[in-house]
């Protein structure tokens, strides 16, 4: 296994337990990827990229008794989440249905409704697609069959041929509700909410929740709970039980072994591995868990790619837009959209979003595009130590911050120690207007850039996603076409990064399937996780 991420380490845990003898090739010095717990500032511990596991898959939880591994979870109580308005205005999504609707209907009567009519419409269409996120993904064709001419067909042509912009704009009435909605469309993908295809993401977590595969699954149906609890100790915590029980189950995990080359015989099989130091680790398969880009590019001798092939993924852009900001402070923030400090209290123990409005996100899309990052930051927030008092000192806090749009190549190149600190600034001067109390309780920050995911964690182009979530980029075509099954054209060599299907950010899946489609080997005496649906 190439890579001790989230999903190489799911893919361990259950090649382990199908029999296989499992040794996990780490690069770095920790386990667990981009999802670690980590000192990110001096004296601050806080999550290093991915904040929150609501998507990780509660069937992979169980399978792999994460729980007996150490995993415990923290209940979260009040808001599940906000989103941050210029100008103090906000919306908040409480636990009383009542009490969100308000929220939706202070920017016009009626706009819970359609919000609410919105995502109902997304839902049915996901259930009439029945994709199920457990196999290998279906052709894009089989889900315009499954649709019958009229307003579904419609929706899903907007879906995946339109613009969230225009989903939204065609939904809602207000623009600040609209901005909520072109919001999570707009997570880690480099492309504006008015590029076609940006609507995808708005079906991808429906595509998830509502195929007859989750729906059948107990814990699965309960993922709307799911999001309602978080891991002690933040993403770290996660990782570490996979870590233990794919070890508990007869995986072995090498740390500070960077793979230089995958070696093949002369037919063109899989004979294993060489790292960069020159140790040599003979396998039947290899499995790579890091983006396939390079996998296939850099790890693939020269020569056993066809040219077309080649040529096709050289030209592959994997340019990510997602950077992080991570603020230690010594007090609470105290947010302007807060109308009491009872309501602020809650508003700090959930996460946010905050934007301008859709123009204003497009016209940071474009300067990025430029090379600029300039444009009005688009802000995901989690200030994870407000409720888990295991991180740091009493009243210290970490809030770990997910931004958009901070181009991997600026106008004048790479990025210096200068440009990151003044993009640093730039984020936390447009979130002082939303936290008007952040620069006196500041006490540190550091900048994490596209560009430095790179350098650290080998994310070609600094990508979070492996490959952004668009439709010419999902199903068949994830991560290109011929290996959205997990397998590639050299003979022993699976992928199973978060750039192959379902994709899903933190999920696990992406490992699971890869495992299941690797299957047993023969003659296996390992306990077997029942068959996938």
């Amino acid at each position: 296994m190439i890579g001790a991420g989230h999903n190489g380490l799911v893919a361990a845990a259950y090649l382990s337990r199908f029999g296989h003898e499992v040794t996990v090739l780490e690069g770095s010095d920790g386990v667990g990827g981009v999802c670690q717990t980590a000192e990110v500032v001096p004296g601050f511990r806080g999550n290093l990229g991915s904040n929150t596991p609501h998507n990780f898959d509660p069937l992979v939880i169980d399978d792999l008794e994460l729980e007996r591994h150490g995993l415990e979870w923290i209940e979260l109580v009040g808001p599940s989440s906000m989103v941050l308005l210029p100008d103090a205005q906000r919306i908040i999504t409480f636990p009383d249905r009542a009490a969100s609707a308000a929220e939706f209907n202070t920017f016009g009567h009626g706009e819970a409704d359609r919000y609410s009519a919105l995502l109902a419409e997304i839902n049915a269409l996901a259930r009439t697609l029945d994709v199920s996120f457990y196999d290998p993904p279906p052709h894009l064709s089989t889900l315009f069959a499954r649709v019958k001419p009229g307003r579904q067909e419609d929706l899903l042509g907007r879906i995946l041929f339109g613009t969230a912009t225009d989903i939204a704009r065609g939904g809602l009435r207000s623009w600040q509700v609209q901005a909520s909605l072109a919001m999570l469309a707009a997570t880690g993908n480099f492309i504006g909410p008015s590029t076609p295809g940006r609507g995808y993401q708005l079906l991808q977590r429906p595509l998830y929740r509502e195929s007859t595969a989750a729906r059948t699954r107990r814990k699965v149906q309960l993922t709307a709970e799911f999001a309602r609890r978080t891991p002690r100790g933040g993403m770290g915590a996660l990782t570490q039980a996979i870590a233990a029980s794919a070890v508990s189950s007869g995986a072995e995990i090498v740390l500070e072994a960077p793979v230089a080359t995958i070696t093949l015989d002369d037919r063109g099989r899989v004979t294993g591995v060489v790292t960069k130091d020159g140790r040599e680790f003979p396998a039947e398969a290899v499995m790579s868990a890091i983006d396939p880009m390079t996998t296939m590019l850099d790890l693939v001798p020269e020569g056993h790619l066809a040219d077309d092939l080649r040529h096709a993924l050289e030209n592959t852009s994997m340019d990510g837009c997602l950077g992080k900001v991570y603020l230690g402070l010594d007090g609470l923030p105290q947010f302007a959209a807060a109308r009491s400090r009872t309501e602020n209290d809650l508003m700090t123990r959930c996460g946010f979003r905050a934007a301008g409005d859709i123009d204003s996100m497009d016209d940071a899309f474009r300067r990025a595009q430029a090379g600029e990052w300039s444009g009005d930051p688009i802000i995901y927030g989690l200030t994870q130590t407000t409720f888990d008092d295991s991180l740091n000192d009493p009243g210290r806090h970490l809030m770990s911050l997910s931004v958009s749009y901070a181009p991997r190549r600026l106008t004048t190149g790479d990025w210096t120690a200068s440009d990151s600190d003044a993009w640093g600034r730039h984020v936390i001067s447009h979130l002082t207007k939303l936290v008007p109390n952040l620069p006196d309780i500041l006490v540190d920050y550091r900048v994490a850039t596209p560009q430095d995911f790179e350098t650290t964690f080998g994310m070609r182009g600094g990508n979070a996603l492996h490959g952004d979530v668009i439709p010419s980029r999902m199903f068949q075509w994830r991560p290109f076409p011929g290996a959205s099954d997990y397998t590639t054209p050299i003979s022993g060599l699976f992928l199973c990064s978060t750039g192959t299907w379902p994709a899903n950010y933190v999920s696990g899946l992406s490992g699971r399937n890869a495992a299941y489609r690797l299957g047993r080997p023969p003659a296996s005496t390992g306990s077997v996780v029942p068959p996938a649906l």
